[in-house]
């Protein structure tokens, strides 16, 4: 497998914080871009830091999760996520992380993949308790010859 390779805008050297991967890749970055974003962070953060080096953060997300929740956090635009497996990642990611702010951008990318993929939309939707996502995607199921 060829080595992941972490955008510089997540390879800060003067990083004050790591997320490390579960799959062992090193994103650098600012807590205060975190702490702003997510009470999560915002209540790791108020313990204080052991020395001069950055805090690492083992993480239970791959590098491409957080290679793809990272841009929603960091100024600079809202990516969009083209693969379904890899928006239920972040979607996943930003409950856990409590970064509510990103419902209505992640549910909308998700809805998108109404047309292609009803089902795995209404599981996500169902799991994310988005009662009116579900109920779209049981339409386009219930609409679909197949089923």
């Amino acid at each position: 497998m060829p080595e992941f390779i972490v955008s510089p805008l997540y390879n800060d050297p003067d990083a004050d914080v790591v997320l490390r991967s579960c799959d062992n890749v090193d994103f650098r970055l600012d807590k205060c871009i975190l702490r702003r974003q997510s009470t999560f962070f915002r209540d790791m953060f108020t313990l204080p830091s052991q020395g001069n080096e950055p805090q690492i953060v083992p993480v239970s997300e791959s590098a491409t999760t957080l290679e793809d929740l990272l841009p929603f956090l960091y100024p600079g635009g809202r990516p969009e996520i083209l693969e379904l497996s890899r928006l239920r990642a972040v979607l996943q990611a930003a409950d856990k992380y409590d970064l509510a702010f990103l419902d209505d951008t992640l549910k909308t990318n998700l809805a998108l993949f109404l047309p292609s993929e009803p089902l795995r939309v209404y599981a996500t939707a169902y799991i994310m308790e988005d009662a009116s996502l579900a109920q779209a995607a049981a339409k386009c199921l219930l609409e679909r010859p197949q089923f």
